[in-house]
């Protein structure tokens, strides 16, 4: 079974880097951005269902220290009071979305889905919130996205056919919950979205299938990559892992 999450399509952004992250497994460093976004998952998580501000608090404090000195995450001291202090604030700025009734509480949190596709094939993923037909993901990062984007965004093509395949229904919308500054970035998804996304995914198991690695050197792709600098440009890297995978290929081969 091979367990694939919406971020697979990143082969269509670069072949290459999917290669490192699905068949190579090679994980790419934890970033303080990163730390910060998973340290407030868990805060808004494990506050559910009774949200306690207070609470919240502790939980983000406790958990972007543990993640920062479990993954060695490179930040300096400013830097983590910095941080702190942007979770918090976003933490705040959540409290009053839901005091004042801009967003309603959530129904459920983090769920979990699994949709089979193809070739034991199963799509997987988390939802943020979900809240009577909405679907919310919570976002930390600083830009907005422009709408263009927020419509043809895949994560959350990918969550209205995890909501089509759990509830029977495509959700009525969906939030980008920017927890920066409070807003609520509605979009949608239809059918052809969902059917769209389906032939992506073809495609994208189809160039896997024929070893289809180039990279792609793009700034709007390359800035936002696990693997950017000495991991994508280490050729002896690249080699050993290629080997590797031919040697694992070969001995699964043998053994049918």
């Amino acid at each position: 079974m091979i367990r694939l999450s919406y971020s697979f399509l990143h082969l269509f952004a670069c072949p290459y880097a999917a290669f490192l992250r699905y068949e190579a497994h090679l994980k790419g460093p934890t970033t303080k951005y990163l730390a910060l976004g998973s340290a407030l998952h868990t805060a808004l998580e494990k506050t559910f269902p009774e949200w306690n501000l207070d609470s919240a608090r502790k939980l983000f404090l406790k958990e972007f220290s543990r993640v920062i000195s479990d993954e060695n995450v490179f930040i300096t001291w400013p830097e983590v009071k910095k941080f702190e202090a942007d979770g918090i604030n976003m933490l705040i700025i959540y409290d009053d979305l839901l005091d004042k009734g801009k967003l309603l509480s959530p129904q459920e949190v983090e769920k979990e889905f699994e949709i089979p596709f193809r070739n034991k094939v199963v799509i997987v993923g988390k939802i943020d919130y979900l809240r009577d037909g909405i679907v919310g993901d919570y976002k930390s990062g600083k830009n907005e996205p422009d709408p263009w984007f927020l419509r043809h965004n895949l994560q959350f093509t990918t969550y209205a056919w995890a909501h089509q395949e759990i509830y029977g229904t495509l959700p009525e919308k969906l939030y980008w919950i920017h927890l920066r500054n409070g807003k609520l970035l509605e979009t949608v998804r239809t059918q052809q979205d969902i059917d769209e996304l389906k032939q992506m995914l073809d495609n994208a198991l189809e160039m896997q299938e024929r070893d289809i690695r180039y990279r792609i050197y793009h700034e709007q792709v390359c800035g936002y990559c696990d693997y950017q600098g000495d991991i994508c440009d280490n050729r002896e890297l690249e080699q050993s892992l290629v080997t590797a995978r031919n040697e694992r290929l070969q001995r699964e081969r043998q053994l049918i």
